[in-house]
């Protein structure tokens, strides 16, 4: 099941991620030239943590998933991991008292194995719901998902996207063809 083609990342410009990122009070990432930025749209999405657990390694792609337990993370590779301890890391999960950034499914591909390149889907619970809001796509993994990107948005390394709440949009979403006059003059 190759879920992640329902998510969107639509291409934005740096000072828009940035933007966001300041609105929702996330903690700023390391940007780098070499980078895309884009917003998330359809969101994976759940209330239930054991069944988004299950949801989440069914993708063709799973390769571990990750629980931060109190500062120490705990990993499960998707191949290995048992039913018991997928409800352990949902147990661990539904106790997390900051509920931002303590749920992760790194997704990869087996003719990748000997590589470190992995798309991460990081999760936050926010009104109740557990929300894949930040999204890091390596260029190779790229058809994992929806992108929609500028046509000079080739050879890039990572797509770097970021979900935030209606409230915390900016006021001004920079069109896509003042985004394309922005690439070709960088």
């Amino acid at each position: 099941m190759l879920y992640t083609r329902q998510v969107t990342l639509e291409e934005i410009t740096p000072e828009e991620y940035e933007k966001r990122e300041n609105n929702f009070k996330l903690s700023p990432i390391q940007k780098h030239w070499f980078d895309i930025f884009s917003r998330i749209r359809d969101p994976i999405v759940d209330r239930n943590y054991e069944k988004l657990i299950f949801y989440l390694l069914s993708h063709d792609d799973a390769d571990e998933l990750c629980v931060n337990d109190q500062g120490t993370w705990v990993k499960q590779y998707a191949r290995r991991i048992t039913d018991v301890e997928i409800r352990e890391m949902a147990r661990i999960a539904s106790n997390d008292s900051v509920k931002r950034n303590y749920l992760e499914i790194k997704l990869k591909r087996p003719k990748l194995y000997e590589r470190l390149e992995r798309a991460t889907i990081e999760f936050i619970e926010y009104n109740g719901s557990i929300i894949g809001y930040k999204i890091s796509v390596p260029y190779e993994l790229e058809d994992l998902f929806n992108i929609e990107k500028c046509s000079h948005a080739n050879g890039y390394r990572y797509n770097q996207g970021l979900w935030v709440p209606k409230e915390c949009e900016t006021e001004q979403m920079l069109p896509r063809t003042v985004l394309k006059i922005f690439r070709s003059i960088a």
